[in-house]
């Protein structure tokens, strides 16, 4: 497998299905929620749950605004700030991430 994917808001409605969806493809990801009380805790616990119980997917809970802890994250996923490229989750090309480049989809253009 290549470089993991990295799924912002992945207790999320779309940051969830978008995080199902690279699974299904056979893609390793790293979901990254905070999990805040933005909307109702219980939905976003039981999506996580949803998707822990799933080979490939690793949930962090994390905030997307806290920059060093999403340093450490991206460079353990054996990537770089550099190498990290957002994408919109309806544009996720295969190629792309045989190419080994992370992809970080969803909030995190506002974090970053």
């Amino acid at each position: 497998m290549g470089t993991p994917i990295i799924v912002t808001g992945a207790a999320g409605f779309i940051g969830m299905h978008t995080a199902e969806r690279l699974l299904d493809r056979g893609e390793t990801v790293i979901g990254v929620d905070v999990l805040n009380d933005y909307y109702d805790p219980a939905l976003k616990e039981a999506r996580a749950a949803r998707l822990e119980g799933r080979e490939g997917f690793r949930m962090v809970r994390a905030d997307i605004a806290d920059h060093e802890q999403m340093k450490v994250l991206v460079a353990d996923a054996g990537a770089t700030y550099a190498d990290v490229k957002a994408e919109c989750p309806d544009r996720l090309p295969a190629q792309d991430s045989a190419e080994g480049r992370l992809f970080i989809v969803g909030q995190a253009v506002v974090g970053l």
